[in-house]
């Protein structure tokens, strides 16, 4: 529902009620959604641009094996 919501597939396009969805999914455990939402906090779509919640969320993500959220703190690892 929350992709759904965001991008605005079947549905009115609502990015903050999108975000909602990705949070309640991902303090459930969801990994896709840890990822959505560590990338609305990067963006600041949806909510209000955060790194500090960003990297939070993508941290999730990682440890339960997500791909991308690994290459990208990767990425910021190398940056500082």
């Amino acid at each position: 529902m929350g992709y759904a919501l965001f991008h605005g597939r079947g549905v009115r396009k609502d990015a903050r009620k999108g975000v909602e969805h990705y949070r309640r999914a991902a303090i459930a455990g969801d990994r896709i959604a840890q990822w959505n939402l560590g990338c609305c906090y990067k963006d600041g779509t949806g909510v209000k641009r955060s790194t500090r919640n960003s990297n939070h969320w993508m941290r999730k993500a990682r440890a339960q094996g997500h791909r991308a959220a690994r290459t990208f703190l990767a990425q910021v690892a190398s940056k500082r």
